[in-house]
């Protein structure tokens, strides 16, 4: 996918945090666009004060933007059963539609119209703050910066929301590690312990897969909490414990990370010494996140 606008290398974004208006620039995008547009930005001016959370001006920051004029289901597609799903290509107009429909309507969650995405599962959004004052933001998970709104330039029927998260420098994808030199037993002890203490914490990730685990010299690094779930929703106690320990033992968090280390595609070598350094460490794991000495 090419560049869209308004997210072009060095075009200017203006997002509304805390009441506070900030320009962003964008330095770089990932495609392709899924239910969120991630990009790599830094602040260059404010209306006020940053927030106190907020990194300086010219910081390098992750905005993920849940825009629906640029959601996958966007392009025309072929469903597993075969059934084929045309293009639904953005406009205005449609877009007032649907967010006229949805006004009408008590419980508008089932219906399939891309326009009325607003923001992703509202799990994630509690996931995040769940973990925002946790020993694991700005290690095991990127420090949160912050929810607001993208103010687009041209005239929206929806207002898409954004969040501001670190970005990870110098980091390898699991699912991209060709080196296996960068991931020891250290990594290994840490993203299992980071996984249970995120259960601990009452969040359920259930996309644990090799494309959200980064690898840094001195870091592991868990992303996307899209599709999470959380023991509070709203201040609320959702679940007894017997039901919140069957919701993580489905989550299958802990496992997911032994299964995939013991299985790293396509690094036979590297899954070998994955699992036998998993062997050694399991029986003294600490729930505790240690700093890389």
């Amino acid at each position: 996918m090419d560049s869209p606008p308004p997210y072009t290398p060095g075009s200017t974004l203006k997002i509304k945090i805390s009441q506070i208006c900030i320009i962003f620039t964008v330095d770089k995008l990932f495609t392709p666009f899924t239910s969120s547009q991630v990009l790599v930005v830094h602040a260059t001016s404010s209306s006020a004060k940053l927030p106190p959370n907020h990194p300086p001006l010219g910081t390098p920051m992750i905005l993920k933007i849940y825009d629906p004029r640029y959601v996958e289901d966007r392009e025309a597609f072929y469903g597993n059963d075969g059934t084929f799903f045309p293009a639904k290509p953005w406009s205005l107009e449609d877009e007032e539609k649907a967010t006229a429909l949805r006004e009408t309507m008590e419980d508008w969650d089932d219906l399939l119209i891309s326009d009325e995405i607003e923001m992703a599962n509202p799990g994630m959004v509690n996931a995040y703050l769940a973990l925002a004052d946790s020993p694991l933001s700005g290690t095991a998970v990127p420090t949160l910066y912050g929810f607001g709104d993208f103010i687009p330039e041209e005239p929206r029927a929806i207002v898409p929301r954004i969040l501001l998260l670190e970005y990870v420098p110098h980091s390898t994808s699991l699912d991209n590690l060709k080196n296996i030199k960068l991931i020891t037993p250290w990594h290994i002890r840490t993203l299992l312990a980071a996984t249970r203490k995120m259960n601990e914490l009452g969040v359920v990730h259930w996309e644990l897969h090799p494309g959200n685990i980064l690898i840094c010299p001195d870091r592991v690094v868990i992303v996307d909490f899209g599709a999470s779930t959380t023991r509070v929703q709203g201040g609320t106690d959702m679940f007894s414990d017997d039901k919140w320990m069957a919701k993580v033992e489905d989550g299958w968090n802990e496992q997911t990370v032994r299964l995939m280390l013991d299985t790293l595609k396509g690094h036979e070598a590297l899954a070998c010494v994955a699992l036998a350094a998993n062997r050694a460490i399991l029986a003294r794991l600490d729930q505790n996140i240690e700093p890389r000495k």
